[in-house]
């Protein structure tokens, strides 16, 4: 199984990446990617992704840029988190879910 959350909320990307600090992930084990319109400023998107994040602008391994205007809906685009070999962290995140779900 692979570990990674694409998603345009910069709300969920940084619980997201907290979660994965907690279980042991290591900033240095993402691979982040992000999908931009191409009448998103692709410099702006990396940058906001990489501050949203708590990463250099550096880290952000590739913008793929779609055909087509998407302005007011996705400002900044979408971005994605892998986590490098992460199958056990997915099983850790699956086991916490599930706890969750029965004390609620």
């Amino acid at each position: 199984a692979e570990l990674n959350l694409a998603n345009t909320d910069p709300d969920l990307i940084r619980v997201f990446i907290e979660c994965l600090q907690d279980i042991g992930v290591a900033k240095d084990r993402l691979r982040i990617t992000i999908r931009i319109y191409e009448d998103i400023n692709k410099n702006k998107a990396m940058a906001y992704w990489a501050n949203v994040i708590g990463i250099p602008k550096s880290q952000i391994l590739g913008v793929n840029i779609l055909k087509g205007k998407k302005i007011g809906k996705l400002k900044y685009g979408m971005c994605r988190i892998r986590v490098t070999k992460g199958a056990q962290y997915f099983k850790i995140l699956k086991s916490v879910i599930e706890l969750v779900k029965v004390s609620v």
